[in-house]
C-alpha cells in the first residue's frame, strides 16, 4: 500500500479529471490536457506542501479566457475546496495513523522497551499538516518526541544508525 505523496496526488488528480470532464470538451483537447496538467503540476508543487486544513480555498491559475463554471472555472482559475484537497489527504492520513498505533503498541506493549524519539522520514515529513495531525493521534506523552528530518536530533540518531549499519554490513560481508 502507497501511504505517501504518490497516493495523496492519485487522489488529486482523480477530481482534477471529473473536473475536467465538466467542461464537456472533445477527448483529447489541447484545452483539457493544460488544464488537468496545470492543475496536478499545481497541486504538487505548491499545494500539497502549503496544505493545512484551515479552510482555505485554492486557486489554480488555468491561463483561460473562457468560462467552465460547471468545472470551477472562473476568471481563468480553477478553485478548489478545503474539503476537496482534504478529500485527497484524508486516506494517506488514516493508514499513517494506524501504521503507528500499530509500531507503537508493539514496542510498548510487546516488549520492555520504551520511545525516546519518533524520527519522520520520506518526502511527506516536512508537511506541517501531516506533522499537526500525528502529533494529534499520538498519545500525550509522546506529542514532543516527534522530530523532523532537519531538526538536529534527527541528524545525530540518522548518524548513529548510519554508523551501525555500516558496522553491521562490514561485520556480515563474506568475500568470495
Amino acid at each position: 500500500m502507497n501511504l505517501g505523496p504518490a497516493l495523496i496526488a492519485q487522489n488529486f488528480a482523480g477530481i482534477v479529471r471529473t473536473r475536467v470532464r465538466r467542461m464537456r470538451l472533445p477527448n483529447g483537447s489541447r484545452i483539457a490536457n493544460k488544464v488537468y496538467t496545470k492543475c496536478v503540476s499545481d497541486f504538487e508543487e505548491r499545494i500539497m506542501s502549503d496544505f493545512r486544513n484551515n479552510g482555505q480555498e485554492w486557486e489554480i491559475d488555468v491561463v483561460l479566457e473562457t468560462q467552465f463554471p460547471e468545472a470551477g472555472i472562473k476568471d481563468g482559475y480553477m478553485t478548489y475546496t478545503n474539503d476537496e484537497i482534504l478529500s485527497c489527504f484524508q486516506p494517506v492520513m488514516d493508514g499513517i495513523a494506524a501504521m503507528m498505533a500499530h509500531i507503537i503498541g508493539d514496542t510498548l506493549v510487546k516488549s520492555d522497551n520504551f520511545i525516546e524519539g519518533i524520527v519522520l522520514g520520506g518526502e511527506f515529513c516536512t508537511s506541517e499538516y501531516l506533522l499537526r495531525e500525528i502529533k494529534l493521534k499520538l498519545p500525550e506523552n509522546l506529542r514532543n518526541k516527534v522530530y523532523l528530518p532537519m531538526e538536529p536530533a534527527t541528524q545525530v540518531v540518522a548518524g548513529a544508525a548510519h554508523l551501525e549499519l555500516s558496522r553491521y554490513l562490514a561485520r556480515c560481508q563474506q568475500y568470495v
